[in-house]
């Protein structure tokens, strides 16, 4: 069964055991194309925020540090639109792009674990 991009997205966000690196890489790219081809409908936009966050969460380290700028751009970018907090409906997703947007956010920073003088893991 083949699957569209929104359709796994939309999927992986709530089942990472249902995830690979292969998966995450695969789709950061196809968010990438959409984000160079100009203004994305709000549907595919969410889409783009839950690559991303797919990205950060499941990619391999090599990805998690080469898309950590765009996917902190697309988090900043979903964190900036106004919502409005009487319109539960919406098309796209089934999350709130906000809290998804948040998520990525997370995942992108558990790899910048602050050192401090005296520190010992």
């Amino acid at each position: 069964m083949h699957l569209s991009y929104t359709t796994q997205i939309s999927l992986l966000i709530d089942h990472p055991e249902k995830s690979s690196a292969e998966l995450a890489a695969t789709l950061q790219l196809w968010a990438d194309e959409k984000c160079l081809a100009g203004v994305i409908p709000e549907e595919l936009d969410q889409a783009v925020v839950g690559a991303a966050m797919i990205a950060m969460r499941d990619g391999g380290p090599q990805l998690r540090a080469d898309k950590r700028e765009w996917a902190e751009q697309q988090f900043i970018r979903a964190l900036g639109v106004e919502s409005d907090v009487g319109d539960r409906m919406r098309t796209g997703m089934l999350y709130n792009p906000v809290a998804i947007a948040f998520a990525g956010r997370v995942f992108a920073l558990r790899a910048n674990i602050p050192m401090r003088a005296g520190y010992m893991r």
